[in-house]
């Protein structure tokens, strides 16, 4: 009897020990996904409206421009993070290779995807700029990405 309970603590320890991980492995993709998917996770705000020289109306269709971007980029990172938990639900039920590779498939996918909308979003605002203010958007997007990529590095 003793025995049996020691096992079921066990047990129990396992589950929640797997459930966090599980929940931070979702929240953690998800934080780093949207951090990749913004175009050089840009913070654009009322400052780089103005430091980019956009007049009101150009403001106005910027920002609905990106609303728009954001909105279907954030649908698609919550799909991958719900892809990728299904992979590790796969990987923990030691579900079949093929099984696992299918999953990462359908992952890499999305992941294709999503990069391409990304691209197609920096250049349909860099096509609605004048030159110099699509350099200079260009610019400050290349500077948020390796500031990015910087702080990634230095997180491991």
């Amino acid at each position: 009897m003793v025995r049996k309970e020691i096992v079921m603590k066990k047990l129990f320890l396992f589950t929640v020990l797997i459930s966090a991980l599980t929940l931070g492995a979702y929240w953690g993709g998800q934080r780093l996904c949207m951090r990749m998917a913004s175009p050089g996770n840009a913070k654009l705000g009322p400052n780089w409206y103005t430091e980019l020289g956009l007049n009101k109306s150009e403001t106005e269709i910027f920002k609905k421009q990106d609303n728009a971007f954001r909105q279907e980029t954030n649908r698609v990172c919550m799909e991958l993070c719900r892809q990728r938990m299904q992979l590790l639900d796969l990987l923990t039920q030691n579900a079949d290779e093929n099984q696992v590779y299918q999953k990462l498939d359908e992952i890499n996918v999305l992941q294709a995807a999503l990069e391409k909308n990304i691209v197609k979003h920096m250049l349909e605002v860099k096509k609605q700029l004048p030159a110099e203010k699509g350099a200079a958007y260009m610019a400050h997007l290349r500077q948020q990405l390796e500031k990015s990529i910087t702080q990634c590095i230095h997180e491991k």
